[in-house]
């Protein structure tokens, strides 16, 4: 029966040119009143009424599927996956003529107690819709997806994530550049990213949010102006010292673009408009000094430091890795170096007054990659640098093996 009815679609779509449309029998009445008998005697069948055939157009059968309620039936939860993915002919051509919304909340519905497998073809069946929207009904149907911005973020399940993420794609595609809407991108994947509400979510939904974050800015659809506002929220982020590891992991992706032939250009331009680097040792200084103050604090103090010690909503760890990491991307993907003082600085809060002796060792390994990757990168007087570089290193490893 959805074969039959995508075929209808289809000739609908090919014909809708032309008067008068195509030829159904839907509205014969069949054999109306033969239970109340009929002239042949009691209890006897009477003549079936004559099939009267209409025309199908537009409104006849835009009304036809809402009267016989097909999109409700094509899309109950117990139905096989298959029936969803025939039906994707239907959804496509209601949305086509704005016929859409009335069941967006079906949709919804099915996705919250669907199993995977269902809830995947269910993703893929909207992504598919949603590339044929105008702005204005995209807009719409992200409403509905969550709840008109009221749905909290910890209600949010992985399945819903892979629906929004897989939408927004669509919908991003669907604006062709017309239009700086992130949708999912700004709306539920950037807040949860953040520190405040990173608290309240499952591992599993953190690690998807995440993941379809990466995937949703590496793509070649993100306009300027979306990627000049997420670029602006992260340094905003990172000067506070907010979900700074989330934000750097961010900013390095902005920055890196899709093939990376920019990158150099795109690194530039921020470093002219935010100062990078200054915010970089701003940043250093400001958590080394709040690590050292929250570690005086913990029990059992450095010793009992390690790899899964939070701190600041992350791992001590990956604190420091990710901003070593950040820098080393600014300074080997561009024409910016550090000078003698800031190199200084970098000495100081990753080994004088380094929080753990992780950090140390971080460096080191940090130092000797980037030396060997462009040996000019770490100071705008590199033999000076270099010959700093190497004294230090060899203090450092005289000073581990003295401890």
């Amino acid at each position: 029966a959805l074969n039959d009815l995508g075929r209808i679609i289809k000739a609908l779509e090919e014909k809708n040119k032309k008067k008068g449309g195509l030829f159904s029998v839907f509205s014969g009445k069949g054999q109306k009143g033969a239970e109340k008998g009929g002239p042949g005697g009691q209890g006897q069948p009477p003549p079936p009424e004559p099939v009267k055939l209409s025309r199908i157009d537009r409104e006849f059968f835009l009304k036809w599927l809402d009267e016989e309620k097909v999109v409700s039936e094509v899309l109950r939860p117990d139905n096989h996956e298959m029936i969803i993915k025939l039906s994707v002919p239907i959804l496509k051509y209601l949305a086509a003529n704005r016929k859409l919304g009335p069941h967006l909340k079906t949709i919804t519905n099915l996705l919250e107690g669907a199993d995977p497998e269902t809830a995947k073809v269910l993703s893929a069946a909207i992504a598919d819709v949603a590339e044929k929207l105008p702005e204005r009904e995209l807009s719409r149907m992200f409403s509905t997806f969550t709840d008109d911005g009221k749905k909290p973020l910890k209600d949010y399940t992985k399945a819903d994530l892979k629906l929004i993420a897989d939408f927004t794609k669509s919908a991003i595609k669907a604006n062709n550049g017309k239009s700086d809407e992130m949708y999912g991108v700004e709306l539920i994947f950037w807040p949860m990213l953040q520190a405040e509400n990173q608290g309240s979510l499952t591992p599993e939904v953190m690690a998807e949010a995440r993941k379809s974050m990466r995937t949703l800015l590496a793509t070649e659809l993100m306009t300027d102006g979306m990627v000049s506002k997420l670029v602006e929220r992260c340094v905003a982020n990172w000067k506070k010292g907010k979900s700074v590891v989330n934000s750097l992991d961010l900013l390095k992706l902005l920055l890196e673009g899709k093939d990376g032939k920019q990158t150099n250009k795109k690194i530039k331009s921020a470093n002219k408009q935010f100062s990078l680097t200054k915010i970089f040792f701003e940043d250093a200084k400001r958590y080394n000094t709040t690590a050292h103050m929250a570690l005086e604090n913990l029990e059992g103090g450095v010793a009992k430091v390690d790899k899964k010690t939070v701190l600041h909503m992350s791992p001590h760890y990956d604190q420091v890795s990710s901003r070593l990491s950040f820098l080393k991307f600014l300074i080997q993907n561009s024409d910016l170096a550090l000078n003698n003082d800031e190199v200084d600085d970098l000495w100081t809060v990753c080994v004088t007054k380094s929080v753990t002796p992780t950090d140390t060792a971080q460096f080191m390994a940090w130092l000797s990659d980037c030396m060997t990757g462009k040996a000019d990168a770490l100071s705008r007087s590199p033999a000076s640098a270099a010959r700093q570089a190497r004294t230090r290193g060899t203090r450092a490893a005289k000073g581990s093996d003295e401890k």
